[in-house]
């Protein structure tokens, strides 16, 4: 797949152009994604005052074009940037809500179906949290009076009730002491950096990320093969496209394939060498999306289909399958927490319960 030497530059020029004039209607969008915070549930809320944030406080082209959720919010109304600028403000208003309702409504469903997966950890987690607190009381305040009890009749004590006094000593000791000081800053530090994130954008600030979040290997596969076909759709042929949706990853290392050639990628593969793997995970669809010309073009061109746009569609089918594979991996994971924090509170309990009254029926048995 070859392209024409100025073809890239001229077409993401184009583009930035187009959203740069639109960029004047950003107070629109933030009306528009105003209006829908107020119907979706409240962690959505939160990724639309942040989107809405960094809508507001949009200064140029390039911010839009490395963003795909931004991109996603102007690209249709790139395409009509000369209708909307002219237009009367209640019409231009009444077009920015319904482009921004049908973007919206795609994004917050993405983001209420991670936070339903992420909900389900929540109980199981909190109910760990529960026994880990009463496991270090318990510990610290009645292991020690069995201990005594056991010293004072010289009972000869199991190996299980020993671990749980060692462990009552562990607990005690200053080592402890600072590893959980550490632990408890590091929690309330993390705390007071969202707290200070959330002042900023109540003060009128930018809600920017003060920490960086990584994202798995299939999410961010997913992210750039929905990159690619937004820029795509824009206008962008997709040796413009790549490098900057490689460039704008948030996945670490992906930035450093976006050359200028979509053959240098690493993905770009002869079909008789398929599948091909990044990070341990097969990408061979995304290699397909990527060399669409040589692997699904004359298929599209016999049936009669527009080629830029069948490959458009493919990409935002593979993103929606690795969307699919991340989530399916998750709810696979948090099928096994319930059941594993089940076993372990079970686990713990019988451990407390047999190493402190087993003693306690041999000492009786001996009085008797």
């Amino acid at each position: 797949m070859t392209a024409q030497p100025n073809q890239p530059s001229a077409d993401l020029e184009q583009l930035r152009q187009q959203l740069q004039a639109v960029l004047e209607l950003k107070d629109h969008v933030v009306l528009a994604i105003s209006q829908v915070t107020g119907s979706v549930s409240r962690s959505v809320q939160r990724q639309l005052r942040s989107l809405s944030d960094r809508v507001a406080y949009l200064e140029d082209a390039q911010s839009v074009i490395r963003d795909p959720k931004l991109l996603e919010l102007f690209s249709p109304l790139a395409m009509r940037g000369s209708v909307l600028t002219t237009a009367d403000p209640r019409t231009v208003q009444a077009e920015v809500e319904q482009s921004v309702y049908q973007v919206l409504q795609r994004q917050t469903k993405l983001g209420e179906a991670r936070q339903e997966i992420f909900s389900l950890l929540m109980v199981p987690l909190l109910g760990l949290l529960l026994v880990c607190v009463l496991g270090i009381g318990l510990t610290v305040f009645l292991v020690p009076l069995f201990e005594s009890m056991f010293l004072e009749f010289e009972l000869e004590l199991p190996a299980s009730t020993r671990l749980l006094i060692s462990l009552s000593h562990l607990v005690q000791s200053p080592l402890f002491l600072v590893v959980f000081g550490c632990l408890l800053v590091a929690t309330l530090l993390l705390l007071l950096l969202h707290v200070v994130q959330y002042v900023r954008w109540l003060l009128g600030g930018p809600a920017e990320l003060l920490l960086t979040r990584g994202i798995s290997t299939r999410r961010a596969l997913g992210e750039l093969a929905w990159h690619l076909a937004l820029l795509m759709d824009a206008g962008l042929s997709l040796e413009s496209a790549l490098p900057v949706a490689a460039e704008s990853s948030r996945q670490p290392g992906m930035g450093a394939m976006g050359q200028p050639s979509a053959d240098q990628l690493g993905w770009a593969v002869e079909q008789d060498a398929m599948p091909v793997w990044y990070c341990g995970l097969p990408v061979h669809l995304l290699a397909l999306g990527i060399q669409f010309d040589a692997a699904l073009a004359p298929t599209a061109q016999a049936g009669g289909i527009d080629h830029h746009a069948a490959q458009i569609d493919f990409l935002r089918e593979v993103s929606s399958i690795y969307g699919e594979r991340e989530q399916s991996r998750w709810i696979w994971l948090l099928s096994w927490v319930p059941a594993v924090v089940r076993l372990l509170v079970v686990g713990f309990v019988s451990f407390l319960v047999f190493s402190l009254f087993g003693p306690l029926i041999q000492l009786i048995s001996g009085l008797a």
